[in-house]
């Protein structure tokens, strides 16, 4: 497998594999391309990585800017979404994503990883309820899903994130 940094000419690959893999989820598909196409024009997206195996993309992620109480001292990145293809979920391809993109953050100094999903998949990795941290979701949603992972050791947050405008939240 090997992971590439987005560009445009993966545009329609990409799309379709997003579009493909949320709508064989069981939340189903929610606009996930029209998001992120309108981060990519916000100039919000910090990493944009597709998996790709055999020249076929089969994995993406996204890593957008969020901050806690528009407090830019307080900032860390949303990711949304990860996506896998169907056919190549529970291969590894979500796990090394993820491994790459929290060592890019690690490299950048952000100080969070912020992740709307399922806590089957993200409990492995570390991340846990946002709310253990003191940070609160913008919007109604059950706390188990609302997770975060601090990316430092001196992790001092309290207040809400932040997303993008993009997010509609």
């Amino acid at each position: 497998m090997e992971i590439l940094t987005y560009n445009d000419t993966m545009h329609e690959a990409v799309s379709h594999l997003i579009r493909t893999a949320f709508t064989a989820t069981d939340h189903g598909y929610d606009g996930e391309v029209e998001l992120t196409d309108a981060l990519r024009i916000s100039s919000t997206v910090t990493f944009e990585l597709v998996a790709f195996n055999e020249r076929k993309p089969v994995g993406y992620a996204m890593l957008s800017v969020a901050t806690i109480n528009s407090d830019s001292d307080q900032q860390g990145l949303v990711l949304a979404p990860l996506s896998v293809a169907p056919e190549f979920q529970n291969q590894g391809v979500g796990s090394h994503l993820m491994h790459v993109v929290e060592n890019l953050a690690l490299q950048r100094e952000y100080q969070f990883i912020s992740i709307l999903g399922s806590p089957d998949f993200y409990h492995r990795f570390g991340y846990t309820a946002a709310s253990r941290f003191g940070i609160q979701a913008p919007m109604e949603i059950p706390d188990e899903f609302f997770m975060l992972k601090p990316m430092t050791l001196n992790h001092k947050f309290n207040g809400m994130l932040n997303y993008a405008p993009e997010f509609g939240i």
